[in-house]
């Protein structure tokens, strides 16, 4: 293709005008075919220049179109000149076009093969392709070209972070880090002049240094490798470092603070993350992160202050306010965001589980000696509230920041943590509400799955909780996840009168986490049922020693009774009435009552030793209740 007519000179060979003979007649034969082409040459040139202005002050797609016009009519012209191709390449690479972008640089290379340039540019298009193999390719091949080798490192270095090989991509960054500290040093005078002509890649003229803006992202992608691979303190130097170089950007103080959650330093991830809020308050991530802070803040905080009661609690107590707060003003920022009706839900429920455990606590000490004997007052809460989040507590499930327990509560703390006034009843419906919008936000969510199917459990839905369960189980591919979804399903499947394939996923379980106090009983349960005592005995026993040598023995106390009260079911069964009656009187003296069964149990292993009016006093407990 050539260039318009009205732009080429005029020739004899070709003009249909008259010639004025004053003019000088004709030029040489020779000389016209040189100097045509000098003069295309410099139609080229004007053309790629044009171009050149027009990209260099470009503010949006319709400018990069005109330059990219402008770059065409020079390479029709003059297809033989590397840089023109450059340049287009460029302006496609800023509208997004990175395939065109790609095939110019290809183009470019043709011609010169021995550009670094060309070679970074399109590495950096490959990379956005994700062809990471071509990226690879290209850019090895700009560090071996180009003397100031740290940008490349820098660019392979990403690719690799990209791909997820993260032990290649930290000895990029580290050479990226280095070359480039020894660049600026060794030239600082030059280290920020103009780049190569047509821009491109991330690659300074001035001696190799990549810059502050560069090494601060070298700086905290290494850390993010880092902490993939687990070297938290590492990553921590890493981030620390990339604040010191800007102090100003929140998405540092934000890695660096999850960086400290997951060494359990929720002190300084808070403080991490507030920082975060000061510089950049509109990001609903950052209060998402900092909920999920205080609220393991309130769980470490408990576990350290154990009390002597019998009832186990959520640790929450003055976090959350804070941990509400939080979620909801993530929610306020984003209202799509599954994760914070995810947390936020697990909060509420934790708080329901407490006004209830309180509740009835408070009821049971008002009623006096006499009734505190008998039946306790009947909660709020469906029993398989508190079985839920006691189950989930225990479980080893999802304690990173993305991924948090569907239920990780147990129960009881002050009744004053209803903040807003809301009922045990109350909160718990809101909670439900919250896990359900986060499930139907996202429903592939594994984590949201299987708190929907808990929530469906709850509510003593179980075949449709079999059904979800199992949908989560196919696709399950944690050990942690799958013995969480196996235990849970095997509830399911044990209300439903399925007892073999509860027997089955229980035991499944038990093979992963052997020393689960949970599973133990849960299986101890279905065995009795099943009249296999001698198994449910030793079932009971097991899970006994293991709650007996837990240091926090106080806030396992409620599981550690129900467990003395099965077991000595078990034992009545078979005719071992001495350690029935031991069994169920321990029950009785560290208070559990469930509906006077120990009592009626107690008073058939005292007939059993021929004790009738022992026996008969614990019936006569036992009447009064029923009626």
């Amino acid at each position: 293709m050539r260039s318009k007519a009205k732009n080429r000179p005029p020739s004899a060979s070709t003009s249909h005008t008259t010639e004025s003979p004053s003019s000088g007649g004709a030029a040489p034969a020779g000389a016209a075919p040189e100097a045509k082409g000098q003069q295309d040459l410099q139609h080229a040139v004007d053309l790629y220049q044009k171009g050149m202005e027009i990209a260099h002050g470009a503010t949006g797609f319709d400018d990069q179109c005109r330059a990219i016009e402008s770059f065409s009519l020079a390479i029709a012209i003059r297809s033989t000149q590397p840089r023109f191709f450059l340049a287009r390449g460029n302006a496609f690479r800023a509208i997004g076009e990175l395939e065109r972008a790609a095939k110019d640089y290809g183009a470019a290379l043709v011609l010169d093969d021995r550009s670094a340039l060309y070679y970074a540019n399109r590495g950096a298009c490959y990379r956005k392709l994700n062809q990471t193999a071509k990226a690879l390719e290209d850019l090895t091949n700009a560090i071996e070209l180009d003397g100031r080798k740290a940008p490349h490192y820098f660019n392979r270095a990403l690719v690799l972070h990209d791909a997820g090989f993260y032990r290649e991509a930290i000895v990029d960054f580290s050479k990226a880090l280095e070359d480039g500290s020894a660049a600026t040093a060794a030239s600082a005078s030059t280290a920020n002049s103009a780049g190569a002509a047509g821009g491109g890649a991330m690659v300074s003229s001035g001696g190799g240094g990549i810059g502050i803006r560069v090494e601060y992202r070298a700086l905290q992608t290494r850390a993010n490798c880092y902490r993939r691979l687990g070297h938290l303190t590492r990553c921590i130097d890493d981030l620390q470092a990339a604040i010191k170089l800007d102090p100003r950007n929140p998405s540092a103080f934000s890695a660096l603070a999850l960086a400290h959650f997951e060494c359990g330093d929720y002190d300084r991830a808070v403080d991490g993350l507030s920082r975060a809020i000061e510089l950049n308050a509109s990001n609903a991530s950052f209060f998402s992160y900092r909920g999920l802070c205080y609220y393991r803040k309130g769980q470490t905080a408990s576990t350290k202050t154990v009390s002597s009661s019998a009832a186990a609690t959520s640790g929450l107590g003055g976090f959350a306010r804070q941990c509400l707060a939080d979620f909801n003003r993530c929610i306020q920022l984003d209202g799509r965001d599954p994760q914070a009706y995810f947390y936020r839900g697990s909060v509420r429920l934790a708080l329901a589980l407490d006004l209830d455990q309180a509740n009835s606590s408070s009821t049971a000490a008002n009623t006096g000696s006499s009734s505190a004997t008998g039946a306790a007052a009947p909660a709020s809460l469906p029993p398989e509230a508190k079985t839920l989040g006691s189950s989930s507590a225990a479980n080893p499930v999802d304690s990173t920041p993305s991924e948090p327990s569907a239920a990780a509560i147990a129960t009881d703390a002050s009744p004053n943590l209803g903040l807003g006034f809301l009922t045990a009843a109350e909160q718990l419906e809101a909670a439900f509400a919250d896990i359900e919008m986060a499930w139907t936000l996202c429903p592939s969510g594994a984590p949201y799955q299987v708190g929907m199917a808990m929530i469906t459990q709850l509510k003593q839905r179980h075949s449709e909780a079999r059904t979800l369960f199992e949908a989560v189980a196919s696709t399950s591919s944690g050990n942690n996840k799958s013995v969480l979804v196996q235990f849970h399903l095997a509830l399911c499947c044990h209300a439903l009168g399925d007892h073999e394939r509860a027997l089955e996923l229980l035991t499944n379980a038990l093979d992963v986490l052997p020393d689960e106090p949970l599973f133990l009983e849960a299986r101890g349960l279905l065995l009795q049922e099943l009249r296999l005592h001698p198994l449910a005995l030793a079932d009971f026993s097991h899970a006994l020693e293991l709650l007996e040598d837990q240091e926090d023995r106080a806030s396992n106390m409620s599981l550690m009774l129900s467990l003395r009260y099965l077991r000595g079911e078990s034992e009545l069964r078979l005719a071992r009435f001495q350690d029935a009656l031991d069994d169920c009187s321990a029950a009785i003296a560290g208070g559990y009552t469930a509906d006077m069964a120990a009592h009626n149990a107690r008073a058939m292993a005292l007939r059993g030793l021929g004790d009738y009016d022992r026996a008969l006093v614990d019936l006569n407990v036992r009447l009064p209740a029923i009626a």
